[in-house]
């Protein structure tokens, strides 16, 4: 039976019109009993998301919605700082729910989210780990019979002087943990400059649970934008190129072996070449998996259990200063 589902979509921002209206718009395609209620508290943001996909959301704030009684389910895209406390209220209410990362600032809030939904289905919005590529390489790396002895993470963007970028790099640390496992300590040299405003640069150098060791530089502010992940093993180099809204370059992967580019793999290969950023970025696989999930009572994706470590370890990388280091164990 094609039930109706009614998905609030809470927050109308950029962020929810570049990536997450169009890929839950596509999913209507696949799921005609989804139905989705649109909210925002601006109006100049209500109106700017209708002009853009045609639709008229509703009035009401978040609460009037749980209120109402009428969601089965809820797709929290508010900023970082609101995150935490938006979310809450779903999970208390028993309301499915998808929120964007991070779901909380620190692990406590984090922590706080994970012991309210307990076995309620919710996922965090961690789209890296949906990402066509990404899954490619780890699948290939999976495969292959020689275990990884280093996992690396290039983290680059242009002019992001954002007085919290710690919102951001959680990204490289969250698809470092999906691929190498939980982190068991690293260092992390921070550059602190005053260019044409303040911004800092870090060097993490450590290792996983499962024994490689890993390296990630964070550059927010430098002269080109490249996520970029390497997986080195005794006889291969395996690395993802992402594509990114800042970048005008496709994404690929390349395999190296005895000196040489043995594979290359580009988006036409994987049947993307052409497709929407939010398709690339792995947002659209997201969505789909969460809905699915929620039809067959599957998972919908990262747990916020499963996100209190990335969480913990980007809150410590906001605060650093220095030379510090960070252990799973303190």
């Amino acid at each position: 039976k094609n039930t109706i589902m009614r998905l609030g979509l809470i927050g109308l921002g950029r962020f929810s019109q570049q990536q997450h209206t169009p890929s839950l718009l596509k999913c209507q395609e696949e799921f005609s009993e989804l139905e989705i209620i649109a909210c925002d508290l601006s109006a100049e943001t209500r109106q700017a998301w209708s002009e853009m996909f045609g639709l008229t959301p509703g009035t009401m704030t978040h609460t009037e919605l749980i209120a109402s009684g009428q969601l089965d389910a809820a797709y929290v895209l508010v900023p970082p700082t609101h995150c935490s406390k938006t979310v809450l209220p779903f999970l208390e209410a028993k309301i499915p729910v998808f929120t964007e990362k991070p779901p909380g600032l620190n692990s406590t809030e984090t922590q706080q989210l994970a012991d309210a939904a307990g076995d309620l289905p919710h996922a965090v919005g961690f789209n890296r780990r949906f990402s066509p590529l990404l899954q490619k390489l780890k699948a290939m790396v999976d495969e292959h019979d020689s275990e990884p002895t280093a996992i690396l993470c290039e983290f680059y963007r242009t002019a992001r002087y954002d007085a919290d970028f710690a919102t951001t790099l959680i990204h490289g640390i969250d698809a470092l943990r999906y691929l190498g496992g939980d982190v068991a300590a690293f260092s992390v040299d921070v550059l602190q400059r005053d260019g044409k405003e303040p911004f800092r640069h870090m060097a993490l150098s450590g290792t996983f649970c499962k024994g490689p060791l890993l390296q990630m530089a964070v550059m927010p502010v430098s002269g080109r934008a490249v996520e970029r992940y390497k997986i080195i093993c005794e006889d291969k180099t395996f690395e993802a190129r992402l594509p990114l809204p800042a970048l005008a370059d496709s994404g690929e992967i390349r395999i190296y072996e005895e000196g040489k580019l043995a594979r290359l793999i580009n988006e036409e290969e994987l049947g993307i070449a052409g497709a929407p950023l939010f398709e690339l970025s792995g947002f659209y696989a997201q969505a789909r998996h969460f809905l699915q999930g929620l039809k067959t009572g599957t998972s919908l994706g990262t747990s916020l259990a499963g996100s209190v470590e990335s969480v913990a370890i980007a809150d410590f990388l906001r605060h650093a200063t220095g030379h510090q280091t960070w252990n799973r164990e303190t």
